[in-house]
């Protein structure tokens, strides 16, 4: 009896572990699976993935084996892995499906690597999510591609077919097509629920046009420029200037950057130039580009000089990233101290100062860098608390030079 319990507990063990994370199917083809799809009732879910994708490669071995993938994946879904690429270590079922893969990708197109696609049990696609995701959030999107009220193809079939344009689900549609990167789709739903308002203003429609707002053409551009301090009040302080800023940058700065073929740009022509149209802007955008030229050109002393003048006076409008850009690269490259405090002054003034891993990560850095090495082993500890799964291993691996007293910069 005692041996029978164990053997009992040993296939106990095995079966649950066997259950673990997402059951892809092995052996069927394109056909088969839609045709136990209708039989079953069940959706169809597909991971399409390159064998040279890194993020594909991790959702592989880190998301899909998770219990609660599996919970949720493998009583709703036929499953499929979708080798996108073709190589000379294909086993024979990633061969059968090289035509119905190609069939795939030409039909209903491969916005990013990894996408997920969600069929109906008729086989019709319903519902689509690119890019990397983790658990929660490929849960909660697998969720919505079961309801027909949020599947992006359907709604969008719906809405086409209907005869009543109503402007919610024309900015519901808008949004849901951003989602799953239909970007043209996306513009004309967005474009169509602009022309039904007589108010851009409201804090709904700015919410809007945040998302809609990426160059000069678009309605958004002219609201975010002529009423900032609404926009401000809906969105936070800078946020109207930032987004204008980086336009005219990316739209009328850098055109005029490129033609500069050798030398260092007249910085007093370039702020002329953006001025003519945007003079309330043309010095901010300068500046940053200024920073930047001599960051790319590892003119760390300039750097530091023209770094210090622009973070004093437009610092509190960067977004994080690029203020955390900013301050790793003087982390990175300056060793003397003022530059190291100016580079933790600038992060001390963020609002994302206790809570954006970036930040805290590069503080902590910084501190160890100006020697004070127990307030940064304690600010490291923070950013491994706080960070993602993917770059928590890089912050481990300083904190524990912190901790052996090793330089976590290469000069």
């Amino acid at each position: 009896m005692k041996y029978l319990f164990l053997i009992l507990l040993l296939l106990s063990v095995l079966i649950s572990a066997n259950a673990q994370g997402v059951n892809f199917d092995h052996t069927l083809n394109w056909e088969q699976v839609k045709a136990k799809a209708k039989a079953e009732n069940k959706y169809i879910f597909a991971d399409c993935y390159g064998s040279y994708c890194a993020p594909c490669i991790k959702m592989l071995k880190d998301v899909f084996p998770r219990k609660e993938m599996g919970d949720f994946f493998n009583d709703k879904f036929i499953c499929l892995k979708l080798q996108l690429d073709r190589t000379s270590k294909d086993d024979e079922y990633v061969k059968m499906w090289y035509n119905d893969v190609e069939m795939i990708v030409k039909k209903y197109g491969m916005p990013s690597l990894p996408t997920f696609f969600f069929f109906s049990p008729d086989g019709e696609l319903v519902h689509r999510v690119p890019g990397i995701e983790n658990a929660k959030s490929l849960i909660a999107k697998a969720a919505d591609a079961l309801d027909p009220g949020r599947q992006y193809y359907t709604m969008m079939a719906n809405f086409e077919k209907s005869t009543r344009k109503e402007p919610e689900m024309m900015m519901r549609l808008a949004i849901a097509a951003q989602g799953v990167m239909e970007r043209e789709h996306a513009l004309k739903y967005a474009s169509q629920y602009l022309e039904t308002q007589n108010d851009l203003l409201t804090k709904e429609n700015i919410m809007f046009l945040s998302r809609f707002t990426t160059a000069r053409k678009d309605k958004g551009f002219e609201v975010f420029l002529n009423h900032g301090y609404r926009v401000d009040e809906v969105l936070g302080k800078g946020q109207a200037a930032e987004r204008v800023r980086g336009i005219i940058y990316t739209e009328e700065l850098m055109p005029l950057v490129a033609k500069i073929v050798t030398g260092v740009p007249d910085w007093k022509s370039l702020q002329a130039a953006i001025a003519e149209k945007y003079p309330l802007h043309a010095e901010a955008v300068v500046a940053k580009y200024k920073v930047q030229y001599y960051q790319g050109q590892q003119n760390w002393k300039c750097f530091q000089e023209t770094a210090t003048v622009f973070m004093k006076k437009y610092g509190n409008d960067l977004h994080p990233q690029e203020l955390n850009n900013f301050a790793w690269a003087v982390f990175e490259n300056i060793s003397d101290k003022n530059g190291i405090n100016l580079a933790m002054d600038w992060i001390n003034r963020s609002p994302e100062k206790d809570h954006n891993e970036w930040l805290v990560n590069t503080y902590a850095n910084l501190l160890y860098k100006s020697g004070q090495v127990k307030e940064a082993i304690a600010m490291q500890e923070k950013a491994i608390y706080i960070a993602d799964t993917s770059v928590k291993q890089d912050y481990l691996s300083n904190l524990e030079k912190m901790k052996k007293g090793q330089k976590t910069w290469l000069q």
